[in-house]
Formats: structure tokens, sequence, C-alpha cells
């Protein structure tokens, strides 16, 4: 099993003009983010970055386009690896949030980029200050914390404007014990495409559950870590289409984000609910499904879709 190092950040501000957020905010978050993220690093501020001289050695590029480094012997057909981020709106419906209110965006960055932390931080300084929404809400950085160890639900201040910035260095989630029974929370929208089509709540198995999870931990963890996964991904891809999901309760969660890239609306539906595992069927699968609590799986995952919680009871083994 692959260590992929990570950070946990929570991002505290206090909004200066009234601030309306949607339920599922992470696409408005990253496309201030990556907005202002280019203004903050990008020295040459050309449009196209595949045509700049510092495609590969920019921050900007890294975080935002992450352009697969010319020597990878993986996903070499693609213009971009996984993203090194996640954003994760904190709040679970729409709010609107008065002048002088606090709210909150989490930040998970894995590998790699948690040495961009001060620069990630001078950039959501910057956004506050332009604004949310063509520039009419604005809000500024109050606290930024962290989670002393991914998972441990201690959080500790580590910055604050005006302060040294003293972070915790990037860690693994510690595994627990297998369980004696595993469910499964899907918390935001799990949209995935299998030949062509979406699969609905209804079409939903392990199989196509599991294997775009285990794709992206070893995708995060060529690109990010210094410790590529290596595994029989083959066997594991078989092993998962004879895993039965038990008890499922799940709906299709219907929502659209508005692309200004592409003019357009588009459609970011998926599958939300909770469905069980039989213990004795998943064990292999443990590691996987239980890192993926911070990773996410499917699309739409650096604006904080594919989110999921695993709850389990007592374990017997490791």
């Amino acid at each position: 099993m692959t260590i992929l190092l990570l950070g946990n950040y929570r991002l505290s501000f206090v909004a200066i003009d009234n601030l309306p957020i949607r339920k599922f905010s992470g696409s408005a978050w990253r496309g201030l983010f990556g907005h202002s993220l280019k203004k903050t690093l990008c020295i040459t501020q050309g449009e196209a970055c595949n045509r700049c001289l510092l495609y590969y050695s920019c921050g900007y590029s890294y975080l935002f386009e992450t352009p697969p480094p010319p020597d990878t012997e993986k996903m070499r057909k693609y213009p971009a690896a996984p993203h090194p981020f996640i954003l994760l709106p904190l709040h679970h419906e729409d709010m609107l949030f008065k002048p002088g209110e606090y709210f909150s965006v989490g930040l998970r960055l894995f590998g790699k980029a948690n040495s961009y932390l001060p620069y990630i931080i001078q950039t959501w300084k910057n956004a506050g200050a332009s604004g949310l929404g063509q520039g009419i809400h604005r809000f500024r950085l109050a606290v930024v914390e962290q989670e002393t160890q991914p998972g441990s639900g201690q959080w500790k201040p580590i910055y604050q404007p005006d302060s040294p910035l003293t972070a915790f260095a990037p860690a693994a989630p510690e595994q627990p014990l297998f369980p004696d029974s595993i469910r499964i929370h899907l918390n935001s929208p799990f949209r995935l495409k299998e030949n062509g089509k979406i699969v609905s709540a209804e079409q939903l198995t392990f199989g196509n559950f599991f294997r775009p999870l285990l794709r992206r931990i070893s995708m995060l963890s060529y690109f990010h870590s210094e410790q590529p996964l290596e595994v029989d991904f083959k066997q594991l891809n078989q092993q998962s289409n004879s895993v039965a999901i038990m008890q499922p309760q799940l709906h299709w969660q219907k929502w659209s984000r508005y692309s200004s890239r592409q003019k357009t609306s588009l459609d970011m539906s998926g599958i939300q609910g909770v469905f069980s595992l039989q213990p004795e069927q998943v064990e292999a699968f443990w590691p996987y499904l239980w890192l993926g609590q911070w990773t996410g799986v499917g699309k739409g995952t650096v604006m904080g879709q594919g989110q999921y919680l695993v709850k389990q009871n007592s374990g017997h083994k490791k």
C-alpha cells in the first residue's frame, strides 16, 4: 500500500459584504482560487500555459493545470494529471453570510503540493479582497487551521494575518483495524461515466465504485508523492466485480454549475446516499476504501464532489 502524505486545512473567513453561497459551492471556490492563484504565482500572466516557457516549473501550472511531466510513464496523452488539491465547502445548504459573520472552506493538499501552502494562503488573502461573484462579495481571511494528523479530529491554528506560518508536516491518515461492519456514506454527488454513459444510482456496483477510486489513488501517488502505488491492479479490479453492495439507500442528486470558460451550464449531478459492504468480501480493498475518504472519487473531486465517509464497528485485525 502506498503512503500518500497529505495536509488537511480549514480556512476561516469573515464576510465584508453580504455573501450568498450555494449548497454545492465547490465550483465557485475553485474558479475564484484559480483566478487568484494565477495572479499570485504566474509571472508572465500569459493566457495559454501550455505554450509558456515555465509550463513545467510554474507553481500555478503545477497546482491548477497539472500537466504530466515530459518524461512521465503514465497519462502521456492527457493534458492534465489529477490536481493535487481539493476544496471542500463546509456548509450543506444554501447560506447567506452577512458582514462580520464567519464561514469556512476546507482545503486538502496532496504530497508535494503542501510545499506551496504559503503561496496558497496568500492567494486566498488576495481572493477575498477581489471578492466572489464579479467582485461584489468580499471577505477577509481570519485564520488557517490544520488537522494535526489527518483523521484525528484535532485542529490547531497555524496562521493568522501578520503572524508566522507554523504548519505541521503532511502525514498519512492512520488506518484503523479492519472492522466488523462497513457502511459507505456518499456525502456529495459521486459522478462516473462507464462506456460513455453516466452510472445511475440503480446501476452502482462495488466494482464501478472501486475501480475509479483505485485509479485516483494510484495517480495521486504517482504524480504527487515520492512512493508510487505498486499493486496488482488487474487482480484487484477483477476481484471487485464479485463484491456485493448491501442495503443500498441511494438517490440521484441533481446539481449543475456554470463554466465561465465554456460559457455554459454543466451537469454535475451524481449519486448520494449510503450502502453497506460485507467485511469478509472487502478485506483486500480496506486500505483503499479508508484512504479514499481523503482523496474522493469520480468527477469533480477538486470541487468537493465524490466525498464519502466510512462508518465502521469494532475492528479485529489490520
